[in-house]
């Protein structure tokens, strides 16, 4: 018996040379089986990650143009600031003149709201396109 916590030893049993044969054929079919399964499991993984990669570039440029797409809003605001500040200060304090500069700010409010409602909408189809394109890529 072995030691303590060790199941029985085990004594090398003779095997007719034929059985040993067929067994160790056996063993060889197993293992080539084995070996090719966990090859092609590994080659899957790395396909997948090749995908996720590509799929994650992808998103990454998708996501840098988004940020640097043009935005017209601020020029608007910076040509409606230049022209009040072109104004000598004795014209800015008649009334034709409060009134025409409110009047232009209340266009460039609606221009504005305008603009901001476009970039929503567009940014709404662009998250309904990701979800779309999620959902048919996990099913």
């Amino acid at each position: 018996e072995g030691e303590e916590g060790e199941g029985p030893t085990l004594q090398p049993v003779p095997v007719h040379t034929r059985v040993a044969s067929l067994l160790l054929a056996q063993w060889r079919d197993i293992h080539t089986r084995f070996e090719g399964g966990v090859q092609s499991v590994l080659q899957r993984v790395r396909d997948e990650e090749r995908h996720v990669i590509n799929e994650l570039s992808v998103r990454r440029w998708q996501y840098k143009n988004f940020l640097n797409r043009p935005d017209t809003r601020s020029a608007e605001v910076r040509s409606l600031q230049l022209a009040v500040n072109a104004l000598d200060l004795h014209l800015r304090v008649l009334d034709e003149t409060k009134n025409e500069l409110h009047a232009r700010a209340t266009d460039l409010q609606e221009k504005l709201f305008e603009a901001s409602m476009a970039s929503l909408a567009a940014a709404e189809e662009e998250r309904e396109a990701i979800a779309a394109d999620e959902q048919a890529t996990h099913q």
